[in-house]
Formats: C-alpha cells, structure tokens, sequence
C-alpha cells in the first residue's frame, strides 16, 4: 500500500477517534482520597495529592507540558530559543484564564517573579532561584536569564503553571508564601473552581475555552475521607469513580462486591514514592543517636517488601534513588543485621532481662508508632517491623490514628515515631533533599522533631550555587551527614500502585513494555470519557 495511503487512513482514524470522544462529552469524574489537610488553594504550594491534583487540573501546564510518555512538548509558548545562560519564549496568542483574560508576555514575567521570590518557601518552587532576570521584549516575548546554562527550562521552570498579574498581584507585595489569597482560585487548566461540596470537596467545572480542547468531562470532584476504608466503601456504593491504593487485598475486596463495575490496575507513580519511619528526635528515646542507628538494622526490609509489596518495591537507603547522578555511594547503611543491632543497644545500656526484654535502668526499650487508622497496608507494615524488633527484645506498640490526626501530631511534635510517605519529582535532586530536610525531618519552627546544623548551613550555601559541580559535593555532604545522625529508617521504594477505576470510563490508561514487561501510566483526566450511554451524570 502506497505510503500517502497510509497516512490518510492514519488521519481518518486519528479524526474518528477525535469525533468519538467529543460526541460522548459529559459526566463527571469523581476521585477519592485520604484527608489530611484542608485544600491549600495555593499555586505556589502542594503538601498533599489531592492538592498536586488541583492544581494540576486547576493552574495547568506551564510554557511546556509533559506528555505521559514523557516528552516535553510546548504549551503556552509557540517557540524558545536558548542561548548560553537566556532564553527567548514567544508566548501563545489566544489562551487564556478562567476569567477570560488573556494569557500575555506580562503574565509570564509576573508568574516568574513570583516563583523567584517565593523560592526559598515552597519546596516545589526551589528551582525558581535561578532566575537572575526576567523582561518582556516584545508584546509576545520574554527574555529570561538564568544563572546557569545547564539547567533545561523546558524540564523545570517551564513546567510551572503561568499566573495571571491581575489575579494574584498580591504575591508580589505580600513576605508570606500562605498570605491572603483570593476566595476562588483562578488558573488556565482544563477545569476551573466552581464550588466546594459536601464537608471537605471541591467541585471543578469543565474550562470550555481552552487553547487546546474542550476536555471531555463536564466536571471532576475531589472527595476526602477521613480512613482507607471509607473511601474504599464509598468506591463500592458508587460515590466515587477513581481511588488510588496500595494494597491488593482492597482491590480484590472491590472485585468480590462489584466485580465487573470497575477497572482494577497496576500503574507506575508519576513520582518517586518512598516509606519511610520517621523518628522524633526530641522525644526521650530518639534523642539518643546510637538507638536511632541500632533500630534502623533491627528491620528486615526485603523481608517486608516481600510481604507487602512482592515485586513492585525496593530497599530504600537513602531518600535518593541509585539511579539519581546526585546519590552518594559513600552513604552510611543499615542493612538488616539483628546482632549488630543489640550490640549498638548494649552499648548504650540496655540489656536483655527477664522476658527476653531490653531494659536498662529507666525500664523497657518500647515505643509507639503511629500509622494511618482503617489502611490494612500501613497495618500489615507496623505488624512485620513488630515482629522484626520484637524479636530483639524491643516493644513496639502500633497507634491508628486518622490521617488528619496524624499529619497533626508530626506538626506539634506529639509522637515518638510514625509510618510516613514522601513522593517526589526526582527530576530536581537538590531541591527534593532540601524538601526531605526541612518539611520530613526537621519540622515546623514550633515543633522541631530533629536538627542538625551542619546541614542547616550546607543548604544555606545550596541557595546561592548554580552549577552542579557546586551543588553536588554539597548534597553528598547532606547525604553522609543524614546517614550518620539516622533521623529516619528508610524502608522502600513504591514502583507500582493500584488503582480502581469505574468502568463506564474509557481511554484512562496507556500500556507500553518497560525492561520487557507491560507497564501501565494514566493519561491525564481531561482525556477521560463515558460513552453517553453509559454517562451517570447530565
């Protein structure tokens, strides 16, 4: 078949699949999650995935979007040209915002400021310091100059949403990342603000004047609950179409109530996922270094990825991957070792006594750890390092607390240790160690849960390097540092998720081979539909 044969039928494919999609426009996505803090609503930051959702769907790509393949591709800029440490973008004529202003030059240079100043207060914002200056040129054109020419714009900053000035003026005159900010956020994402619902939801309606295309839903709904278990019950009644999980057991529970009603799959995190036992160093018992470092070998992490995860984790030594150029092979590690463990704790005074107990003087070496009430994966995990540290002669006694609770009591420093997540875009090295640092580790200024002032100053000298042969040895510092004071036990990564979905949706995955095997990654919600025969929702 002649080659233009081809590419016609591939056109006449591509449009009917276009056709196909618009005639069933409509309904709506219903997404669920855990609560644990109130919606921010702010652009400048995200401590939540419902929040990395909103302002995903809300505020939008930036100059340039990311593909679910993983390429970069324009978006609000038609055209950029990089020479040496500038860059010249020529901004997309027609978009514009929820309010029906038109995305300019001036919104772009107003966005980057913003970021620029608030660079230091928002972890997801830290790569903003490089901007050294930022002009518009020409009704359409910016010219921003960074201090490095190695940094990729496309790859970072270009990813981050644009602002309108009109809208949000305020953050150039306000000192606080979490000032005063307008009721109803404004953004240029595929859906916009329209109302909150029920006790803690967000309703999104449809933005039909997007550059690109109308998405085909008419809304989504962000819906928190309080335990794992209500959201998977309200999954199984029907009140919510999509929930992300992490242990199979659920998603066979779903299968055997509504078997057919729902799409079960195994997804790749779009970020880095890592669990970890975060350690209060302020309580009376992890104060104490040498006990920190004797329970981080008391903890068989393969044992417990076994258990929990089977194929779909790895150990995890240190908040960075392998694989990330910035990791420090020279990193103190606590491999799985149980007699090294109790000779750490015999040299710090404890021994083992009537019961096969460790004691020393002021008693039993016990402690609690918080977990999320009502989650059988955090319940199955606090049961393996149980017995693990049970067997040495170490209580430990799991609390379920609600995850609203939870995130209360890390704040105030009202724990001895807790089961925690913290995912990550690993496309920005220095800045994840820095977020790992000062928002896991240290914690709030009222409330600090471990300090060490070494790092405090090698992150201060980070703020003001540029270049990677600068800024790496001081993240291999950090690193070293963090692995001899041992604030934390690291246990894995997460490679994979589950996830429900309902099964009136369709076009929500994409399967491709990853080292020889299928893999599955979502398309963004806006490429979501329901054939109109089955759509739930008018």
């Amino acid at each position: 078949m002649p080659r233009y044969v081809n590419l016609i039928f591939l056109i006449i494919l591509s449009s009917a699949q276009i056709t196909q999609k618009q005639a069933n426009s409509g309904d709506i996505l219903k997404i669920g999650y855990i609560y644990r803090t109130d919606f921010s609503l702010n652009p400048l930051i995200y401590v939540s995935d419902y929040d990395y959702d909103f302002n995903r769907l809300v505020f939008g790509d930036g100059l340039f979007r990311k593909t679910v393949s993983g390429n970069i591709e324009n978006n609000l800029t038609v055209s950029s040209r990089k020479i040496n440490n500038n860059w010249l973008i020529k901004v997309r004529k027609g978009a514009v915002f929820h309010d029906g202003n038109t995305i300019t030059a001036e919104d772009v240079k107003f966005s980057f400021e913003v970021y620029k100043k608030f660079a230091l207060q928002s972890p997801n914002l830290y790569i903003a310091r490089i901007i050294k200056k930022v002009e518009v040129v020409a009704p359409d054109e910016v010219s921003l100059d960074l201090y490095d020419s190695d940094y990729d714009l496309n790859e970072t900053l270009g990813l981050l949403p644009i602002l309108s000035e009109k809208y949000y003026s305020d953050f150039l005159s306000q000192p606080d990342i979490n000032a005063s900010l307008p009721d109803k956020p404004v953004g240029s994402g595929y859906f916009k603000f329209d109302r909150r619902i029920g006790p803690k939801g967000i309703r999104l309606r449809v933005h039909e004047n997007h550059f690109g295309k109308r998405a085909n839903l008419n809304a989504v709904d962000l819906l928190l609950y309080g335990t794992v278990d209500n959201l998977v019950e309200a999954f199984i009644r029907g009140e919510v179409d999509f929930i992300r999980v992490h242990d199979r057991s659920v998603l066979q529970r779903i299968h055997q109530i509504i078997q057919m009603n729902a799409n079960k799959i195994l997804i790749k995190p779009e970020f880095t996922s890592l669990y970890y036992i975060a350690l209060n160093s302020e309580s009376d018992l992890f104060s104490q270094q040498k006990i920190r470092q004797a329970l981080n070998h008391a903890i068989n992490r393969e044992q417990l990825i076994e258990k929990i995860l089977g194929k779909n984790g790895r150990i995890a030594d240190n908040v960075l991957e392998k694989s990330s150029d910035f990791y420090f092979n020279s990193i103190k590690t606590y491999p799985y070792n149980p007699l090294k463990s109790l000779e750490i704790l015999e040299s710090a005074g404890y021994q083992i006594r009537a019961g096969d107990k460790l004691e020393n003087d002021k008693g039993d070496l016990k402690f609690e750890l918080l977990i999320e009430e009502g989650s059988y994966f955090y319940e199955m995990m606090a049961r393996r390092i149980s017995i693990d540290m049970g067997e040495l002669g170490i209580s430990v006694i799991p609390v379920p607390v609600k995850a609203s609770e939870l995130e209360e009591r890390i704040r105030s420093g009202r724990y001895q240790a807790a089961l925690r997540h913290f995912f990550y875009d690993s496309e920005v090295p220095d800045q994840v160690l820095r977020a790992f640092y000062l928002s896991a580790l240290r914690g709030s200024d009222s409330a600090v849960n471990f300090q060490n002032r070494q790092i405090e100053q090698l992150l201060k000298s980070a703020e003001n390097s540029y270049h990677n042969n600068q800024i790496q040895p001081i993240m291999y510092r950090i690193q070293y540092l963090l692995g001899e004071s041992s604030p934390c036990i690291y246990l894995f990564f997460e490679d994979r998720i589950f996830c429900a979905i309902d099964s009136r949706f369709e076009n929500f995955q994409e399967i491709f081979i990853e080292n020889g095997k299928h893999a599955r990654i979502l398309f963004p919600e806006y490429d979501w539909y329901v054939p109109k025969e089955k759509q739930k929702y008018r």
